[in-house]
């Protein structure tokens, strides 16, 4: 007898020792699991933070282009506007790639400007047409009428980053 009712302390002190261990770990699981949550939440937070960022650089960078081609009294032509893009650029940390197409009416590129290259992919004087085809370039047509900033899909695979 002496011997079950060490057994049945012993069986006690082990069930309350395991369900506190029990509760032990879940509550470290728990706090792990917010850290986590915390953590991936800060991640999205700050990739947000950083997009917005470089649409805001990116909206500046082209109203300064469409006000300084506006201003123009001629169209400038591609090495002052490349020299005006590179001067933009020096003073802002953008480091990603960036090309200004140019077409006339008739939807022939005249000006493929990059900071350290003209016309890099050779698409200078082809036709718009041919490169988006019908319903991409009417599509293109309609945001040309808005003084919105949109960004778009590459516009064919010749220009490739554009």
């Amino acid at each position: 007898m002496k011997i079950s009712k060490r057994l049945l302390l012993i069986i006690a002190v082990l069930s309350v020792g395991a369900v506190f261990l029990h509760k032990l770990i879940s509550s470290y699981e728990e706090f792990e699991q917010k850290k986590i949550q915390a953590k991936l939440h800060k991640t999205h937070s700050d990739a947000i933070i950083r997009a917005q960022a470089g649409i805001n650089v990116y909206a500046a960078l082209v109203s300064s282009i469409k006000s300084y081609t506006k201003n123009k009294s001629a169209f400038p032509e591609e090495l002052e506007l490349q020299s005006y893009l590179n001067d933009i650029l020096k003073d802002i940390k953008f480091n990603d790639s960036i090309v200004i197409s140019y077409y006339d009416n008739n939807h022939i590129f005249k000006y493929v400007i990059t900071p350290n290259a003209i016309d890099p992919m050779g698409i200078k004087g082809d036709s718009a047409k041919l490169l988006l085809g019908k319903k991409r370039l009417a599509e293109f047509q309609m945001l040309l009428k808005t003084d919105d900033i949109h960004l778009l899909h590459p516009i064919n695979v010749k220009e490739g980053w554009v």
